[in-house]
This record gives structure tokens, sequence and C-alpha cells, in this order.
């Protein structure tokens, strides 16, 4: 074999090696899922009565939305990842108040639009001699309008074993954005934004992000960002992670 040809084969070998490692370190996007380098941005606020303990407990979770029922096929796929995530605290659900120690009530939804107008300069004026004259060329002035839609999640859970009315024990509200960044096309320089205020694609994600502090008290809400290939979303939707996926630490600030 010529050297070359041997270098050509070695290139090659860890082409092959390099893609093989990256399909198995990153999960598969979702199915339906809008791009796997979206970032979400939400904000997590909890808060807990003393004492808290969610281990060993069973619960049922109902409706808070008005007009809708839990029968409803939304909100029993929304229902359905609350349980999964409640399940890493040891809780367990059950088919019956009967049968529960507790009631965890949960609400979403879509808020009025919020629209703003920004103004920017997209290009500074200059000027250039032509003979014996100067000619101007303005500055470019643009007006942009964005409008953006709040997308709310709460879960309140409620100790129905107290004698009278059913007394709270902790709440947990997450709150995002419809307007959703992804740097992948233009570098990172260049942040491009979607507007995704599809509940399905954001819910799963909300979920993710808030999960490690239901039933604790975070002192006030707490700015995070999940990512959109975030294997947290796999556990929260019961669907197997890739091989070989790790959970990234989940970034946040004060």
């Amino acid at each position: 074999m010529s050297r070359r040809n041997l270098y050509v084969q070695l290139a090659l070998s860890f082409l092959a090696a390099g893609l093989a490692t990256g399909c198995i370190s990153t999960p598969s996007p979702f199915p339906g899922q809008v791009d796997a380098g979206m970032r979400f941005s939400v904000a997590v606020d909890s808060i807990a009565a003393p004492d808290v303990n969610m281990q060993g407990k069973t619960y049922v979770i109902a409706c808070a939305i008005k007009d809708v029922k839990d029968d409803d096929l939304q909100f029993k796929e929304f229902a359905k990842y609350v349980e999964n995530a409640l399940l890493e605290k040891g809780c367990t659900r059950v088919d019956s108040e009967q049968k529960a120690d507790l009631v965890v009530r949960l609400s979403y939804g879509v808020g009025t639009p919020q629209t703003t107008v920004s103004t920017y300069t997209s290009s500074y004026g200059y000027s250039y001699p032509v003979g014996w004259m100067w000619f101007t060329v303005p500055p470019t002035v643009e007006t942009t309008q964005i409008t953006s839609y709040p997308i709310t999640l709460v879960l309140e859970t409620y100790d129905l074993k107290t004698a009278g009315q059913p007394s709270q024990l902790w709440k947990t509200t997450v709150t995002g954005c419809s307007r959703v960044p992804n740097n992948i096309e233009g570098g990172i320089f260049v942040v491009k934004y979607w507007n995704i205020s599809d509940l399905r694609v954001q819910i799963p994600y909300m979920i993710a992000a808030a999960k490690d502090v239901f039933g604790s008290n975070t002192g006030r809400a707490i700015g995070t960002v999940i990512l959109g290939s975030d294997p947290r979303v796999f556990d929260v939707m019961g669907v197997p992670a890739a091989s070989g996926a790790s959970h990234p630490k989940q970034r946040a600030w004060r």
C-alpha cells in the first residue's frame, strides 16, 4: 500500500470514528421537535411548606384549567410528563383520590401576545468625494416589531389527608416565551429566533427544567436555559435516551 493511500485510509477511519462518537453522545431529536439546537429559556419559581416529604406519597393529577376536563387528550399527555418527573421524587400516581395522599393540580397555557418595537442603525453614514464635490450617504435606520407569547405552567400540590380544607404543600411555576433562540445558523455572533407557541413542543422542556425543584423552595424565580437535545426531556417524555447520552449541567443565572 502506498503512503498516500495509507493516509487516506487513516483519515477515513478517524472520520468514521468521530461520526460514530457523535451519534452515541447526542440523543436523536424527538418526533416533531423543531430543532435539537434550540435553547429554551425559562424561569422556575417553587415554594413549599416546611418539612415537605414527597418520598413514598401517592397522588392523583387533576386539571386546574377552566372548562378543561381530566380526560382531555392534551392534559393527559402533559400529566404523564408530570408523572414521569415525580417518579424521581419517589411518588406514585394512583387512579382515585380515595387511594391518594396528595392531589397535584396542573395548569398551563399561552398568554396575551407581547409586542416590542425597536429601532436600530443598520448601516452608518459616510461621505465621499467626486471631483471637487462631496456626496453624503445618510445612515440607514430600520424598525423591527417583535411579537412573543408568554407560556406558563403551574403545579400546585395539596394534602388530602388533612381534616377539612386540603392544605397546600408546594407550588411550582414555570414561565417561558415563544421566542426561542437558535444560533446554529450564522455562528455564535448571529442569533436566529423562532416563534414556537406550540405547547406540545414547549411543555416537556419546561417540566424537565423544573423537575429537580418540585416539592422544594427556590426562594425566588431562577432563570435557566435547557437545550433542545437535553436528555432530561427523554426522561420526562418516557423515551429511552440514546446510548451513552450524558446529562448536561443545567445553566442558570441569578
